[in-house]
């Protein structure tokens, strides 16, 4: 269950540092993020690593919000700030709590990013959503057909035959 809610916590972290890029609210989430790694224990080395990393997305974002494709590519950048987020968690749970600030601190400040996901399924359609991450999907065997409800002769009624 706790780790449900970390992985939970390290998509909304991660969603929340993407859509931050490029609005009024990034140097407080680009501080906030540099913060909570290095509470958690990364070296000064991999803290100016991590800002170099931080700026080099933002600038992606910059980049492509002059041709309207910052959505494609915050989704793009989304999974690999997640898989960061939920390494960090898995190895420094107490980082939850700074990340959480983060996300309060962020939370409303300058973000004109948002993200809309309409699934429409109809029949024996299957739908399996996923916003800024991946979905694997294995089929181990064809696709069961539905069986047709057995349809039975009228009485009286035989092979084309009446009485």
């Amino acid at each position: 269950m706790l780790e449900a809610a970390l992985s939970a916590l390290a998509m909304t972290g991660a969603t929340t540092i993407v859509a931050a890029m490029a609005t009024d609210a990034w140097q407080n989430t680009r501080a906030g993020t540099h913060r909570m790694f290095r509470r958690a224990g990364a070296t000064e080395a991999e803290g100016a690593a991590l800002l170099i990393l931080l700026d080099a997305d933002a600038e992606l974002v910059d980049g492509a919000a002059a041709d309207e494709d910052a959505g494609a590519v915050r989704a793009d950048l989304a999974p690999s700030w997640n898989r960061r987020l939920t390494a960090l968690l898995r190895d420094h749970p107490e980082a939850a709590t700074d990340l959480r600030e983060l996300l309060a601190s962020v939370s409303g400040v300058g973000n004109s990013t948002s993200w809309v996901q309409n699934v429409r399924v109809s029949g024996h359609g299957h739908a399996y959503p996923v916003q800024g991450g991946n979905i694997v999907i294995h089929h181990t065997g064809p696709a069961a057909e539905p069986e047709a409800p057995a349809q039975t002769p009228a009485d009286g009624e035989r092979e084309g035959r009446s009485s």
